[in-house]
């Protein structure tokens, strides 16, 4: 694209000292930075990271994602099934979970068994689906086999579709977002627009939201089952706490919007109006 004098673009970036293309074996690395025609990063760190490497072609625009989770938030949405089965309960969401978030949420709910638990996977395979049920024995249903009425017996609703995440997290008290006992933990700007407090697992440093979160304290990190069962305790055993946090999370999402216009205004002063 280069070459051919394409433009092209780099979206809400983030960069860190650690990254390759800023060691010295990576020179080749930052060389493809200087291709792009512009970068949009998210933060001042990253642009004054770039300039120090001689990549001067920077704007701070934040994150899009803020944006398209605001966007989805709006929505007028209707599940009646979830919502009836979360209200006035005190019930998780949980998105995007792995096998180790779902084996702390059923020590949570072994020590809480009045819990009503949503749990979206990150694949909805057979063999996952069926690993769930295992774990939680005799206490789930599918969320595709439910007709009419949910089972009183049941505490954990398995959402075995694609495509609702975003749009449920919006009936729980609380959310979980997966991911943080693995590689690392999943969008959780999508649970946090609702202005709710976020659990996720301990590999979460690299992902800035989730350390601001954590810092304002509507991000819960947790190391293991024990430290699950103490945050969540503390949380629901204080409920003014709870609200400030909530909000918390909520002005988070809405003091970063802005993101889209910037691009566009952008391509509009450079592209469209010539």
């Amino acid at each position: 694209m280069h070459r051919r004098k394409i433009s092209f673009y780099c979206l809400s970036a983030i960069f860190r000292p650690g990254q390759i293309y800023f060691k010295p074996w990576g020179k080749f690395f930052k060389k493809i930075l200087t291709r792009y025609t512009h970068l949009f990063v998210q933060d001042q760190a990253s642009l004054e990271l770039l300039y120090r490497n001689s990549i001067p072609s920077v704007t701070v625009s934040g994150d899009t994602r803020f944006d398209r989770v605001l966007e989805i938030s709006s929505r007028e949405v209707s599940f009646p099934l979830i919502e009836n089965f979360c209200k006035n309960q005190k019930s998780f969401i949980a998105g995007s979970t792995w096998p180790e978030d779902e084996k702390v949420l059923s020590l949570l709910l072994q020590a809480h068994p009045d819990l009503k638990i949503v749990i979206a996977p990150h694949e909805i395979s057979e063999s996952r689906l069926r690993g769930i049920e295992s774990k939680f024995k005799g206490k789930t249903q599918r969320y595709s086999k439910v007709s009419g009425s949910i089972e009183s017996n049941t505490s954990v609703i398995i959402i075995d579709s694609i495509g609702l995440l975003s749009l449920i997290y919006r009936f729980g008290k609380y959310t979980f977002v997966g991911g943080g006992f693995g590689k690392g933990v999943h969008n959780i700007l999508e649970a946090a627009v609702y202005g709710k407090p976020v659990f996720f697992g301990p590999n979460h440093l690299k992902f800035k939201e989730a350390r601001d979160l954590k810092a304002m304290g509507g991000g819960l990190g947790i190391k293991h089952g024990k430290s699950f069962a103490a945050a969540f305790e503390m949380m629901e055993g204080n409920e003014q706490n709870y609200q400030i946090l909530s909000a918390k999370n909520r002005k988070y999402i809405e003091d970063r919007k802005g993101a889209t216009a910037i691009l566009m205004n952008y391509l509009a002063m450079n592209y469209i109006n010539k």
